[in-house]
């Protein structure tokens, strides 16, 4: 008899079907899950309808029709705009059904959310990504999650069929509180990066040395060895993390602390630092390209 599959009969909505969103409902196809999206006049999806997948002409239609509805967003601001209000997923999705935001939203935000959907009767279940969209496309995300003991073991197939590592935090917005902490330190790395290697080539040191040294100790990361091989080899697809997200996330770091009485000395100036590169026209562009936007401004 054949195994069925782990997501047969679940009717999962899907909200922001972008570069990392696309690869992870590919994945709950081959899963056997029963996936939905907006209809979109400026992009169409055809390789995620070509696999199966349906389309929803309105956020109530969607919300509607799942039992599961994941966010894949740019920040809080969408998730919230999306999820309340009488047109909202939180309206239309049903008592006892659950929202799953994986977007890397601010845990204050994540936690205002969470009363709503309790005095609605919907669970919330944060569950912020790590990795990159070809990491998505094969099943290999990581993910931090935020939710009760019972909402976890309801929505870990969920997460299985997308990552290859799962790791529950805790409570609601746990997920997001290490998220950002995660994110601050692999931020701030990439800015640190960055500048060591704008004064390598001003140096006439060479890269390829210094990747070779800094591989074998403390330094080493996934993080350095991608700004290094975006510029030794030109990979493109080298942490393919957007400057402008980062620069969110950063802020978001900024204001946790601050909300926790602490004053940072050090993630200010990182933050800084993305927030002047996403404003000199590098936001689209991905974290390597720091050290194209750091290195005249490092000359005397």
């Amino acid at each position: 008899m054949d195994k069925v599959p782990a997501l047969d009969g679940k009717n999962i909505g899907f909200l922001g079907v972008g570069a990392m969103g696309s690869g992870m409902c590919l994945n709950l196809l081959k899963k056997g899950a029963k996936v939905g999206f907006l209809e979109s006049k400026a992009a169409k999806n055809t390789e995620l309808i070509e696999a199966g997948a349906v389309t929803y002409s309105s956020i109530a239609e969607l919300a509607g029709n799942s039992t599961e509805v994941i966010l894949c967003l740019p920040s809080s601001v969408e998730v919230m705009e999306l999820c309340l209000g009488d047109i909202g997923v939180v309206a239309h999705i049903g008592t006892g059904n659950i929202i799953i935001d994986t977007t890397s939203s601010f845990p204050a935000e994540t936690l205002k959310l969470h009363e709503v959907c309790k005095q609605a009767g919907v669970r919330l279940v944060d569950a912020p990504l790590t990795r990159n969209p070809e990491d998505a496309r094969v099943g290999r995300l990581n993910c931090v999650v935020g939710a009760s003991d019972e909402d976890f073991a309801a929505v870990k197939p969920i997460f299985d069929a997308y990552c290859e590592n799962v790791v529950h935090a805790g409570e609601v917005s746990a997920g997001h509180r290490i998220k950002v902490l995660n994110n601050a330190l692999s931020l701030s790395c990439a800015a640190v990066v960055s500048e060591v290697c704008a004064v390598a080539r001003a140096s006439g040191a060479d890269l390829e040395k210094l990747l070779e040294l800094a591989v074998l100790g403390g330094a080493n990361s996934p993080q350095f060895v991608g700004m290094m091989r975006y510029h030794l080899d030109g990979d493109k697809k080298a942490l393919g993390f957007g400057i402008a997200l980062a620069a969110k996330d950063l802020n978001y770091f900024n204001i946790m602390a601050e909300e926790a009485g602490l004053t940072t000395r050090l993630s200010p100036h990182t933050g800084a630092y993305l927030n002047d590169a996403r404003d000199s026209g590098f936001g689209a562009k991905t974290l390597p390209a720091l050290i194209d936007f750091v290195e005249p401004g490092l000359k005397t």
